[in-house]
């Protein structure tokens, strides 16, 4: 049975930006140690990176069109609270403008948290576009 040995051992210095980027892709990867890690990458072996669950895909995508279609809907209030504004005559006409503002002060929160949430799925989790290059560039390894 042969055994590797380890004959040789590299220092790098590198600043602390540099270290929690290599923490932050390390995390990533199924690698077992930091030595595992930086072996693979320095020698050019492939790398089996985490993938994101599809649901988490879809969740995410349909938050995206959600988030779209909110912000068509609260132009489509704007348009509309300015018109009524310009010939907001009688107190029934006045009564529906302040609703119309009410509701699209809701929509805007809406449209803020959801960008927030979507925000924090990516910093968790990365882009999809961000998997997907990384997922290609193990593959092709």
């Amino acid at each position: 049975m042969s055994e590797k040995k380890i004959k040789e051992r590299i220092k790098v210095a590198i600043n602390d930006q540099e270290y929690e980027d290599l923490k932050k892709e390390m995390n990533q990867t199924y690698a077992r140690s930091q030595a595992e890690f930086v072996r693979s990458k320095v020698l050019g072996k492939p790398l089996l990176y985490k993938c994101r669950s599809a649901s988490l895909d879809d969740l995410t995508e349909q938050l995206c069109q959600l988030k779209e279609l909110l912000k068509t809907v609260l132009h489509r209030f704007d348009v509309l609270i300015r018109n009524l504004g310009a010939g907001a005559q009688s107190q029934q006409q006045r009564q529906l403008l302040i609703t119309l503002v009410i509701e699209k002060g809701m929509l805007t929160r809406q449209i803020g948290e959801i960008a927030e949430f979507m925000r924090k799925v990516v910093e968790s989790h990365g882009s999809i576009t961000e998997q997907q290059q990384r997922s290609e560039k193990s593959r092709s390894l």
